[in-house]
């Protein structure tokens, strides 16, 4: 009997601790993971940037939950609880981020993030200045446009090659600033301008644009009438500017007074005389004044002299009012003119007739003939097609006698006719210096000069330059002495310096007429 007892008790004890087991293991069996999301500002971050991370975690049996993390790189400021601040590493890279979560009884969930490290360089959307050209001394505006993929601060620096100019920043706008260009005469040219543009890290990307320093002094305005164009040119060579008009036949061009740098065109085709500033741009028209052929300008009064080829007539303009105040008559197909800027004569030249015509811009005549108030020159002339006026006192006035193949000369004071200046074959075109040096296109020898001090001593430009002519049409001498000739056969403007350094521009058509701002 005791043993049956025994047994019962062993019975129930067994039973007991199996019904306990059984609950122990239903209860492992049926433990729910954690559920966990984490949660980043973005998969990719810049070098070195602080970053928080978060968990939301939640236990479905509402066990006790511990989170962990681990990087492969960067640095964690703690490696457990649901928040977490990490440094991304100073190189790029890809980092793999790790949270663990679990729970009490031993339930657990994992995450892994990759994380790209990166770092694009700012963009230049646009980079302008305010003008392409700038007079020395002068600024322009400089502004950069950038962007940033990362949406960072972008910190804009310029500055210029060779530390040339001063910058000088615009007030509450750091991606805009004034350049202010260098003052001296020798300083022209052409600069390079330059702006970084930064990230708050240091990546960058840089920029460049053109500007372009001119004087005014000695720059060369030319009239190319089959391109139908006007160009400035700097002192050395270099192209200021386009002017901005709509020509149809450019032709005249003119600019000898003192105050102001931009020049007066006429247009043949269009019939209309255009005052261009400085910049290129037109200021004053004068329209319905005929088919004009050579125009210049009274440095004094102003007055402006057209040559009118369908009526053969000379044009008095003011140039204040831009109405013609006088017509003079009389003439012949006469084809160029000239003002002696120090008396105010009007020289023109008349190939028809083997004459030349003087008479004072104030006091012109209604018609040309003997008894008027003009002079007429026909000795000795036979064919005279182009005259120039000479710089110094006494004023001697040049004719280029194409069929005598000689350069006339008379004092503008007395009018008496000076020793002819022979030694060529067939000139066409003539220019003097300030220091009275004259320089002719012959038709068929080229380009030959003298001194007004030896006029005996007709020299070959070859004696100085190597540059072949091909057909030259036209030139000019600016202050420096500087020969500037266009060369139609070659299609080049061609500067030749007192020392014989020559500078060849190509681009042109048909190189009309040349004029330099003295």
């Amino acid at each position: 009997m005791k043993n049956r007892i025994i047994n019962i008790i062993t019975l129930c004890i067994s039973i007991i601790l199996i019904f306990m087991n059984t609950k122990q293991c239903d209860k492992a069996i049926l433990n729910n993971d954690p559920l966990l999301e984490v949660i980043i500002p973005s998969d990719t971050v810049q070098p070195g940037s602080v970053n928080l991370f978060k968990a939301i975690v939640s236990d479905p049996d509402t066990d006790k939950v511990e989170l962990t993390w681990q990087t492969t790189h960067g640095n964690l400021n703690r490696t457990t609880g649901v928040e977490i601040i990490w440094t991304a590493p100073t190189e790029f890279a890809d980092v793999i981020i790790t949270v663990s979560a679990e729970d009490e009884n031993k339930g657990s969930t994992t995450e892994e993030l990759i994380i790209y490290v990166r770092n694009e360089n700012p963009k230049i959307i646009e980079f302008k200045s305010s003008s392409n050209i700038v007079l020395i001394g002068n600024y322009v505006e400089l502004t950069c446009i950038g962007d940033d993929t990362e949406d960072s601060e972008l910190i804009y620096n310029f500055y210029s090659m060779n530390g040339a100019g001063e910058f000088i920043e615009e007030d509450g706008a750091d991606n805009t600033i004034q350049w202010h260009a260098p003052h001296d005469q020798s300083d022209v040219g052409s600069y390079t301008l330059i702006v970084d543009v930064s990230d708050k890290i240091g990546y960058s990307i840089s920029d460049t644009l053109e500007v372009m320093v001119y004087s005014d002094y000695a720059s060369v305005w030319i009239v190319d009438s089959e391109n139908k164009t006007v160009e400035k040119y700097g002192s050395n060579g270099d192209k200021i500017l386009t002017a901005e008009e709509q020509f149809s036949r450019p032709i005249a061009i003119t600019n000898n007074t003192n105050e102001f740098y931009g020049c007066w065109v006429a247009d043949y085709d269009m019939q209309t005389i255009f005052k261009i500033n400085p910049i290129g741009k037109t200021v004053e028209k004068i329209e319905e004044i005929g088919r004009i052929i050579a125009i210049d300008i009274h440095k004094d009064t102003k007055q402006l002299c057209a040559l009118e080829i369908e009526n053969s007539t000379i044009k008095i303009i003011d140039t204040y009012s831009n109405t013609v105040t006088k017509t003079v008559h009389g003439f012949n197909s006469p084809n160029t003119l000239k003002i002696n800027q120090i008396t105010g004569d009007v020289w023109v030249c008349e190939p028809n007739r083997n004459r030349v015509v003087r008479f004072n811009i104030n006091t012109p005549p209604d018609t040309i003939n003997q008894n008027s108030n003009c002079d007429i020159f026909t000795d000795n002339l036979n064919n005279p097609i182009d005259i120039e006026i000479g710089h110094k006192t006494p004023t001697i006035v040049y004719i280029v006698d194409k069929n005598d193949n000689a350069i006339e000369r008379i004092d503008n004071s007395t009018l008496l006719r000076l020793p002819s200046v022979t030694g060529f074959y067939l000139p066409e075109k003539i220019s003097i210096s300030s220091e009275q040096k004259v320089w002719i296109i012959d038709d068929i020898g080229g380009i030959y000069y003298f001194d007004e001090d030896n006029i005996n001593d007709v020299q070959p430009i070859n004696l100085f330059a190597t540059t072949t002519f091909y057909d030259p049409h036209v030139m000019d001498v600016d202050p420096d002495g500087n020969i500037w000739i266009g060369d139609n056969g070659s299609k080049t403007l061609v500067r030749i310096t007192p020392a014989g350094k020559e500078t060849q521009i190509p681009g042109f058509n048909f190189i009309e007429n040349i004029i330099i701002n003295q």
